[in-house]
């Protein structure tokens, strides 16, 4: 599927297959993965990734031994891509420079 046709689609609110779910994984330009916990057979990851001008994610479950397939039950929903500041205090020695 290219990137005019997955944006038709979209934004028309269609559903697309597992196996297209699947696809997105390599179709388009991936931006970011996030893994979740290990759970026994599988873990949840979210994929990022980019078409277009626009970012969405896809939430899967990948399978983490040979005889547990991928799952892909959710659909992909638009995301935007924010800039976090985040502060970090350490303690050091008093009278050490930093």
């Amino acid at each position: 599927m290219d990137e005019k046709e997955f944006l038709n689609r979209f934004d028309n609110g269609e559903e697309f297959t597992e196996e297209e779910l699947s696809a997105f994984r390599w179709e388009f330009v991936e931006v970011n993965v996030k893994y979740g916990d290990n759970h026994r057979w599988n873990r949840p990851v979210t994929t990022v990734f980019r078409v277009d001008d626009r970012l969405f994610a896809l939430e899967w479950w990948e399978g983490l031994t040979e005889m547990q397939e991928h799952e892909f039950y959710k659909q992909p929903y638009e995301v935007e891509e924010i800039e976090k500041t985040i502060i970090v205090k350490e303690y050091i020695k008093k009278g050490e420079k930093k």
